[in-house]
């Protein structure tokens, strides 16, 4: 949840970088919370076509956001072993079948986070490496 949280208010920086009026009455309207690009899924459609993130993130992105959905409607006890994640993990011919399902989720949010800095020229903060350090 957290990773979701910490992409999900990059691409939030990112988006403002876009802004022709970035004020904050603008900022509130889009991203506050009855704003067109309050949730998770507006900020990664609307990067994408943007080109905040290429096809690559946002495919990432769209799993990192199911992953999360996974994690905050759970009934009970959930973590990234279980059925209902380890599927956004599977061993593709693209993907790295030695990685773990945390290990792959944590390297994917790695990635769109330095892609999404370089991109939009924000400093990077390692919100991901942060993270990881707690795990």
């Amino acid at each position: 949840m957290v990773v979701g949280a910490a992409l999900d208010q990059l691409l939030e920086e990112a988006l403002t970088t876009k802004l022709v009026h970035a004020n904050r009455e603008t900022r509130d309207k889009l991203f506050g919370e009855y704003g067109a690009l309050q949730t998770f899924s507006a900020k990664i459609d609307l990067s994408f076509a943007l080109g905040v993130v290429d096809r690559k993130a946002y495919t990432n992105l769209t799993i990192i956001r199911k992953v999360r959905n996974c994690f905050a409607h759970a009934d009970g006890f959930l973590d990234f072993d279980a059925p209902t994640v380890r599927k956004f993990f599977q061993p593709t011919p693209t993907k790295e079948p030695s990685k773990s399902p945390i290990d792959h989720f944590i390297g994917i949010a790695g990635e769109i986070e330095t892609s999404v800095n370089a991109t939009c020229g924000l400093p990077s903060r390692g919100l991901i490496e942060k993270v990881k350090t707690d795990f």
